[in-house]
């Protein structure tokens, strides 16, 4: 039973404080990222799909994640996958910086801890548990490198529902997004990335009460320094349709 991988948050979080850790993460889009604002707290894909009046972009991980059961989760990241793998994140260019302490919430007390990402689950095929989640804690300790290697992106920390929603008045430190330096589409025509977003974003801010939300641009240096220019150059070049998802409202 998946019941059974359960870990306890508290042993995470102390392991996680012990290396230094102090947020957690979760990249998205601009329009799910939007909806979460206007939610008031990071919240699984089914509790969106679920509620009419917030939208979320569809990801090519969604029909696995129904069928092995973490449709229902909420995820986030030990790392910031940006800033530690010098490339955009993949799931999109606004970043949610969440406190540690939610992992000593008591409505968040158990954490599922994924051994790699659903996306490389089998297609409607059953999977092992013991294959999808660590067993201990002591395991995650041997497998986890804070960034050191590219694995630990495949390492998350999820919580399943009904209380896995992670509230940004209690949580949230910052949303960061990025500068891509290139322009996307908006209202027909184009716009430099990096003004698309904050727009958006402190529209929605201001929109749905949440002004006390920091908002920061991402700095990242220079292309020398981080590969995202050139990695969302070449998401546009080779599939403008999902480039155009990023930053679509």
């Amino acid at each position: 039973m998946i019941e059974d991988y359960a870990l306890s948050s508290k042993e995470l979080y102390e392991f996680l404080t012990e290396n230094g850790v102090t947020h957690l993460h979760h990249a998205n889009t601009l329009l799910t990222s939007v909806n979460l604002i206007k939610a008031g707290f990071l919240a699984s894909r089914k509790f969106v799909e679920d509620h009419p009046d917030l939208h979320q972009t569809p990801q090519p991980s969604d029909d696995k994640d129904k069928f092995h059961d973490v449709w229902d989760s909420t995820f986030v990241d030990g790392t910031d996958h940006h800033l530690i793998f010098r490339g955009r994140n993949l799931y999109g260019p606004v970043l949610f910086k969440m406190k540690l302490d939610l992992l000593l919430s008591e409505d968040l007390d158990q954490v599922y801890i994924t051994r790699s990402n659903p996306i490389y689950w089998p297609d409607g095929k059953p999977y092992p548990d013991e294959r999808k989640f660590y067993g201990s804690m002591e395991d995650v300790k041997k497998d986890y490198s804070f960034g050191k290697k590219r694995e630990d992106a495949q390492i998350m920390f999820t919580f399943r529902s009904p209380g896995a929603k992670i509230d940004f008045d209690k949580y949230l430190d910052e949303i960061w997004y990025d500068d891509p330096k290139m322009r996307v589409p908006f209202r027909g025509g184009e716009k430099e990335g990096r003004d698309v977003l904050k727009l958006a974003l402190e529209t929605a801010l201001e929109k749905y009460g949440r002004r006390h939300y920091r908002l920061e641009q991402r700095s990242h240096g220079t292309p020398a320094n981080c590969h995202c220019y050139r990695t969302y150059t070449g998401l546009q070049q080779m599939n403008p349709v999902e480039f155009a998802k990023m930053f679509v409202i």
